[in-house]
């Protein structure tokens, strides 16, 4: 026997009026309810701020990688840039001395 039945043993004992036990009873069950309630709010709140904490850590990555998207074309750009150039200069000597480009 539990600890809830030695309790109302001794009130049944004492009192003798099973109107008090019922009582005694539907607030017991209510104030397990209630607990039960309060624990599965807090369960939810910290689902959801769990899910709002792995929403914001995918915005950051999603932007880290749309960040080094750019650097990546950006380098992309310069190295074509700076290959152009070097093509033109070297057609530029090219003309200017008139040589074959195989002389170089």
């Amino acid at each position: 026997m539990g600890f809830k039945g030695i309790i109302l043993r001794a009130f049944n004992s004492s009192f003798g009026n099973h109107g008090v036990l019922v009582r005694i009873e539907v607030a017991y069950q209510e104030a397990i309810a209630l607990k039960r309630q309060k624990e599965l709010i807090r369960e939810e709140d910290a689902a959801g701020q769990a899910e709002s904490e792995l929403k914001a850590r995918r915005g950051a990555a999603k932007k880290n990688s749309r960040k080094n998207w750019l650097i990546y074309c950006g380098f992309i750009f310069l190295f074509s840039l700076i290959a152009n150039i070097a093509l033109l200069k070297l057609f530029e000597l090219m003309v200017l001395s008139m040589k074959s480009p195989l002389e170089y």
